[in-house]
């Protein structure tokens, strides 16, 4: 009998673990993206709608525009950036 083979571990108590190791790591990895922002989740406050328009826009008529504080951005530093670039 002597030494035990590692695919003789995975057929014992070791696939138990194993399974429980990979489910605990999807589940990590699932945290860990939906904190990030990368997946949405119905609680993330991310519309599916403006998601969709984004990635269908393409401008045929012109290029949306929008304020510096619609985009979240200071106007006064934007401005000063300007002066600075020259």
């Amino acid at each position: 009998m002597g030494r035990t083979t590692g695919v003789e571990l995975m057929r014992g108590i070791g696939n138990s673990k194993f399974v429980g190791l990979l489910v605990f790591l999807v589940v990590i990895l699932r945290v860990m993206l939906a904190a990030s922002g990368c997946i949405e989740t119905p609680d993330s406050g991310n519309k599916s709608d403006s998601v969709n328009e984004s990635a269908t826009y393409w401008p045929t008529e012109g290029w949306r525009t929008a304020t510096p504080e619609q985009q979240g951005l200071d106007s006064e530093k934007t401005e000063k950036m300007q002066k600075l670039k020259g």
